[in-house]
């Protein structure tokens, strides 16, 4: 009977608690502690210009731009055609945004790459 009533008292405190404290998504908390992060190591290593490897449509530039204050050379490397034309408009205006068409590897050659329909 004690633990019983341990166990319920228990939850019920826990429960209490857990309403008191306003929840907020994991993925907002992990996506403003990378910024974050980013935006003090950016700065306390004095890093001048970063790779963006895979750039995509340029998310990551971006954020680095707008949430990291990052304010050096950004170059973003995209090997589709139809991405690294959308990276150009986005930092047409960014001098320090520069866009190559080109996948990186370690050695020379040309290889074949596989799109999927949906990218």
């Amino acid at each position: 009977m004690k633990i019983i009533r341990f166990i319920t008292s228990h939850v019920t405190l826990n429960f209490q608690r857990l309403v008191s404290y306003r929840l907020i998504s994991l993925r907002k908390f992990s996506g403003v502690w990378e910024q974050q992060h980013l935006k003090r190591m950016l700065h306390d290593y004095g890093v001048d210009c970063v790779f963006d490897v895979g750039a995509n449509y340029g998310q990551y530039a971006q954020m680095l731009r707008r949430k990291a204050n990052f304010k050096g050379l950004i170059i973003s490397f995209e090997p589709i055609p139809d991405a690294a034309a959308i990276l150009r408009k986005l930092s047409a205006n960014d001098p320090l945004w520069i866009i190559e068409e080109c996948a990186l590897s370690k050695s020379n050659g040309t290889q074949t790459f596989n799109i999927m329909s949906d990218s």
